[in-house]
């Protein structure tokens, strides 16, 4: 929603954003270990490391993650303005 309304950023912070959300909602909400269970029977969850297991507050850790790659990435590919000086 950040992106939207304002005119900073262009596509490529865009997309980092949704790829960096997308892939830390997936680790965070035990996803991973969700499947690999389904397949590999319920002993498997607790061999798995912590970051592959479910983490509470997982929503938010990808919102936050979401932000901070936007306006990274919006920083580093924003063309540098020219002051004008003013007579």
């Amino acid at each position: 929603m950040f992106g939207l309304h304002t005119r900073f950023g262009r596509e490529a912070a865009a997309l980092a954003a949704l790829i960096s959300g997308a892939v830390l909602s997936i680790l965070a909400n035990g996803t991973v270990a969700w499947l690999l269970s389904l397949f590999l029977g319920d002993g498997v969850y607790d061999q798995l490391p912590w970051y592959l297991q479910e983490i509470e507050g997982g929503y938010v850790f990808s919102v936050v993650a979401a932000f901070i790659a936007y306006v990274a990435v919006a920083l580093l590919t924003s063309k540098p303005q020219l002051a004008v000086a003013a007579e």
